[in-house]
C-alpha cells in the first residue's frame, strides 16, 4: 500500500516539473525574437528588417538602409539559389565518392585490413569532434573546403606511390588512413553547411538533394579501386 502510494506521489511530482517546465519554455519563447530568414521567407519583410536592425544595434553595428536591403535581397534569391544548388550537386556527389572510396577500398591498397580497417572507423570519432570544434572557431565554409583540399591531395599521393611495392605499403596505407579521417571531417560538416546554404522553407528539400546526387558517388566508391 505504501509502494503504491509513493508511486503515486512521485507521478504526481514529476507531471508538476514537467507542467512548470512547460510553462517556463513557453514564456522564454514569447522573449525570443522571430528568425529573421523565417520572416523574409514568409514575406514579412519589415518585421525581418525591424530584427535586424535590433541585431545590428545590439552588435554595435548598422544595416544598409532598407531600400538597399530590399534589393540584396531579391538578386540574393534569384541568383544565389541556382549558384548553391549547383555547389551542392558537384560536392556532395564528390564527397560521397571519396569517403566511400577510401572507406571501402583502403584494405585493398596493402597492410593488414583489419588494422587498416579498425583505424579507419575509429578515428571517426575524434574527427567529428575536431571538426565541430574548428568549424565553430574558423566557420564551416573555411574547413569544409581546406579538409576536403587536404584529402584530395592525399588521394592524390596515394594514386602517385608506386604500388606492388613492399617498402611503400605502410605509406599508401597511412596515406589512406589520414585521407579517411580528413574526409570524415568534411563529412561531418556537409549536412550543416548544406543546411545553412538554403533558406528554411526548402532547406528539407535540399539536403535531400545533395544526399541523393552523393548516392551517385558512393555506388560509383567501390570501383575506384580498379583506377588505383
Amino acid at each position: 500500500m505504501l509502494h503504491a502510494m509513493f508511486q503515486i506521489i512521485l507521478l504526481l511530482t514529476l507531471l508538476h516539473c514537467c507542467q512548470q517546465y512547460s510553462n517556463v519554455t513557453n514564456s522564454a519563447a514569447m522573449l525570443v525574437p522571430e528568425s529573421p530568414r523565417w520572416l523574409v521567407t514568409n514575406g514579412r519583410y519589415k518585421e525581418a528588417i525591424i530584427i535586424l536592425h535590433k541585431i545590428a544595434a545590439t552588435n554595435g553595428n548598422s544595416l544598409p538602409s532598407d531600400d538597399e536591403l530590399q534589393a540584396m535581397k531579391d538578386e540574393n534569391d534569384r541568383n544565389r539559389r541556382c549558384e548553391n544548388l549547383r555547389l551542392v550537386t558537384k560536392l556532395c556527389d564528390t564527397l560521397a565518392l571519396v569517403y566511400y572510396g577510401l572507406a571501402l577500398n583502403s584494405p585493398t591498397l596493402g597492410g593488414d585490413p583489419y588494422i587498416v580497417v579498425f583505424l579507419s572507423g575509429i578515428l571517426e570519432v575524434p574527427a567529428y569532434i575536431i571538426g565541430f570544434l574548428v568549424a565553430n572557431k574558423i566557420g564551416r565554409r573555411i574547413t569544409y573546403s581546406i579538409t576536403f583540399l587536404i584529402a584530395a591531395a592525399l588521394c592524390f599521393f596515394i594514386v602517385v606511390t608506386p604500388s606492388g611495392t613492399m617498402n611503400l605499403t605502410w605509406l599508401t596505407s597511412t596515406l589512406a588512413i589520414m585521407g579517411k579521417f580528413i574526409i570524415s571531417i568534411t563529412f561531418g560538416i556537409a549536412y550543416v553547411y548544406t543546411a545553412e546554404l538554403f533558406p528554411t522553407i526548402i532547406r528539407n528539400i535540399a539536403i535531400s538533394y545533395g544526399s541523393v546526387c552523393g548516392r551517385f558517388g558512393s555506388i560509383s566508391a567501390p570501383y575506384v579501386v580498379y583506377l588505383l
